[in-house]
């Protein structure tokens, strides 16, 4: 797997109270899920980047899909 350095505010990680690693997992989760709904990657490719199965993937994106609404 490809690594990607981004740069970030300081302070991001006290701001979204999380960890290193689990900013790391919101922002793969949040492109994942950004990817399907502009119809870039299917579910089952997004879940398989994320090491997730395909019923948890469905249930991510239709949470996230709510919340736009």
């Amino acid at each position: 797997m490809s690594e990607l350095a981004v740069r970030f505010p300081e302070d991001i990680l006290k701001t979204v109270h999380r960890t290193a690693d689990e900013f790391a997992a919101d922002v793969r989760l949040a492109s994942a899920v950004e990817w399907y709904r502009r119809g870039l990657v299917s579910q089952g490719r997004g879940a398989r980047d994320l090491d997730l199965t395909s019923f948890a993937a469905e249930t991510i994106v239709h949470s996230e899909v709510v919340r736009e609404s």
